[in-house]
């Protein structure tokens, strides 16, 4: 993951399951991890995205700080 994939990640987790609401202009760097299915959308209002992230998010969110804590 990019260094703004992974902040991005972190704060999907620190979210909950409400997710994070995420307007047009600021959803570069999410594209990727929806197509990994690790964050899935639904829409909120006309300019919105609520993005969650999904269990295999947490998942590779856990593998990578371990890979990061072991570099």
């Amino acid at each position: 993951m990019s260094p703004r994939e992974l902040e991005l990640m972190k704060e999907l987790v620190a979210a909950g399951r409400q997710g994070r609401t995420v307007l047009a202009a600021n959803r570069f760097g999410l594209a990727r991890m929806i197509e990994k299915h690790y964050v899935k959308t639904s829409l909120v209002g006309v300019h919105g995205v609520r993005y969650v992230i999904t269990r295999r998010g947490r998942q590779a969110l856990a593998d990578e700080m371990k890979t990061v804590s072991h570099a």
